[in-house]
């Protein structure tokens, strides 16, 4: 198996395996404290209800989450878990994000191995593994900020061909 390919299918492995962990340690319930409010239960509301969130609005995050959210009720059926729906659309952009960084520290060490421990190391990290098991945008900030930095780093290098 040539090196490309084995760093490929390094990547989706470590992709698929935070896949399952993070489905199995999904947030599926709301604690009697969040119901006082806080970012987690305005995320929540502004996602079922197609609203801004809070000031800045993480409008791409809400809207987004408010298809997600409609789109996965209406296949899964209205006795489908609400809070795990939510909470799995954060999870989908964690693994974008997982995906992210594990191709651009690929990219910048070379080492396929490096790009695997350091990826695994904060996928499982308590931060990004809260986040990308509950309903906050954290997680879709992460991966823009890595998608950014990624095409940062492809133009700079479409510059130095030309």
């Amino acid at each position: 198996m040539s090196n490309q390919r084995l760093s490929r299918w390094t990547g989706i492995v470590l992709v698929l395996a935070a896949s399952l962990l993070y489905l199995a340690t999904l947030d599926n319930g709301l604690r009697p404290g969040e119901l006082a409010g806080g970012d987690l239960i305005t995320h929540q509301y502004a996602q079922v209800q197609g609203r801004p969130s809070n000031a800045p609005g993480y409008p791409l995050y809400t809207m987004g989450g408010w298809l997600w959210f409609h789109g996965l009720r209406s296949l899964l059926g209205p006795d489908a878990n609400p809070t795990a729906i939510l909470s799995a659309y954060s999870t989908l952009w964690a693994l974008l994000a997982l995906g992210l960084l594990y191709y651009l520290i690929l990219h910048l060490t070379g080492n396929w191995i490096i790009a695997f421990l350091l990826g695994a190391f904060y996928a499982v990290s308590y931060f990004f593994w809260y986040y990308a098991v509950s309903s906050e945008q954290y997680s879709s900030a992460v991966a823009q900020t890595l998608a950014i930095v990624v095409l940062a780093l492809r133009w700079d290098a479409a510059q130095d061909r030309t």
